[in-house]
């Protein structure tokens, strides 16, 4: 993309122009003149547009191919997906990358390591980065820092976009556009697999601490406040000194049908819709959510732990009171290091209680209402250990022991150990012995920090009971 006019003439040929006026007129010739693709209005399933974004004070402009959902109203990023006809669409070099003063110098999608999203990006001005020598690639400063979080924000620009466009344009609910702009947002989030490592085909964010900077601002949270459902930014959630989560099949199904009425309604006009007489909400700021396994939902729990528990059985829900973490944390787990050494050589996998050695142990003051004889609740896909019982006691001994200055294979052992009481616990030996036997016979050294009785003790004092939300659903369902 020369800011100039580039011609070659061979002889007395006609001449060749070389290069491109803008980013989106590259991206256009290069994909959509290769298939022969025309965009029309309105647009059929799968047909594809190049949209321009820019940031002029930055000197940066994106050009970024979509692709239309006809099933659900939408422009999607283009990734790996196929042409209806079947042509290939991505994967091309000559499709994505980043230039600098018009000059590609990276030849993956723009803050991405590699292909992900069919884009090409042109940085001029003072503020862009500076060239290597050889001008495959830009220098690690400021200026590229700089370059790769207004390219996030760019991308972020057409999610909200569209989510606009949903909720005003095209009759859906604020609930679906904030659940379809996180749809959206999937590209920019790797998949990891069961032991943390990222899948073999996946493709890293150039830096992910600034997608998710960029992503601070982007209005795709919903909560609940005073009885009216408000849009909002995950910067404004994180802000909040407190706010609550509520997990019930009834809540979930409630917003199903909020997400479905093309309105602004909310949970509290519903439940007096309903009649629904001793359902309430949380007094405070209510985060709307159906569960805990989107990437952008979790980031709203980042430096947030529980403060306040309610238990309401009748009701088979759990409200959770989320505050700002303490200087003295009310909740502790196991060292990171010493569980992903434990996690290479886990004995007991698939064996005991769900991540019993990923569990967030009570330390604190934490407020604790309606249980009656529960050990733990399962929230945010994570085991939370409730505070008075010998079991709480016991592991934070054992994280205390893992957290002093020993040997790693002696703390992976006390690991190995704790993994052992959630298979005893779960009672799918009948013989519990075996396990403690073996434990004990290949570790000398832990008698010496956990004696065998104590641990047997703990054993025989505890009845493991979880309170969870979702476990009250048949299989036949």
């Amino acid at each position: 993309m020369p800011r100039c006019r580039v011609e070659l003439r061979v002889d007395n040929a006609e001449a060749l122009r070389i290069g491109y006026d803008s980013p989106k007129e590259a991206l256009e010739s290069e994909l959509l003149g290769s298939i022969g693709a025309v965009q029309k209005s309105p647009p059929s399933d799968g047909d594809l547009r190049i949209l321009s974004f820019e940031d002029a004070a930055a000197g940066v402009g994106l050009a970024v191919a979509v692709q239309w959902s006809a099933y659900f109203q939408e422009w999607e990023f283009l990734t790996e997906r196929r042409h209806h006809q079947g042509v290939v669409l991505a994967g091309s070099a000559a499709q994505v990358g980043i230039c600098i003063e018009s000059i590609r110098v990276d030849f993956g999608s723009p803050g991405f390591d590699g292909f992900k999203i069919c884009a090409l990006c042109n940085a001029s001005g003072p503020h862009s980065p500076k060239t290597n020598v050889a001008r495959s690639g830009f220098e690690n400063t400021p200026e590229g820092a700089g370059l790769i979080e207004t390219i996030y924000r760019l991308y972020l620009e057409h999610v909200c976009q569209e989510m606009t466009a949903l909720e005003k344009e095209r009759g859906f609910s604020p609930s679906w556009a904030a659940r379809e702009a996180r749809y959206l947002l999937g590209p920019f989030f790797e998949r990891a697999s069961e032991f943390g490592q990222p899948e073999e085909k996946a493709v890293a964010l150039t830096d992910p601490h600034l997608m998710r900077k960029a992503l601070l601002d982007l209005p795709c949270m919903l909560v609940e406040q005073g009885g009216k459902r408000i849009k909002t930014t995950l910067r404004v959630v994180q802000g909040h000194d407190s706010f609550w989560t509520v997990e019930s099949f009834f809540f979930r199904s409630a917003e199903d049908l909020l997400k479905e009425v093309p309105s602004s309604g909310s949970l509290s006009s519903l439940l007096l819709a309903v009649g629904a007489n001793g359902v309430s909400i949380p007094n405070g700021t209510l985060l709307c959510t159906v569960g805990f396994d989107d990437d952008v939902h979790k980031l709203a729990f980042v430096g947030k732990e529980p403060i306040s528990i309610q238990c309401h059985p009748a009701q088979r829900r759990l409200d959770v009171c989320w505050g700002q973490q303490s200087e003295l944390a009310r909740w502790v787990r196991f060292p990171a290091t010493v569980l992903n050494e434990y996690r290479r050589e886990r004995r007991f996998l698939t064996h005991g209680l769900d991540d019993l050695v990923n569990a967030r142990i009570c330390s604190g003051p934490v407020s604790i209402s309606g249980f009656s004889g529960e050990t733990a609740i399962a929230t945010a896909d994570i085991l939370w250990l409730l505070s008075g019982t010998q079991l709480c006691g016991f592991l934070l001994k054992i994280v205390r022991l893992t957290l002093e200055e020993r040997p790693l294979k002696q703390r992976v052992s006390l690991l190995e150990m704790v993994d052992c009481l959630a298979v005893c616990l779960s009672r799918r030996y009948e013989k519990i012995a075996r396990p403690i036997n073996e434990l004990y016979e290949e570790n000398e050294e832990l008698a010496k920090l956990v004696p065998r009785a104590e641990f047997e003790d703990v054993l025989e004092a505890t009845t493991f009971r979880i309170f969870n939300p979702w476990a009250w659903v048949r299989k036949s369902d």
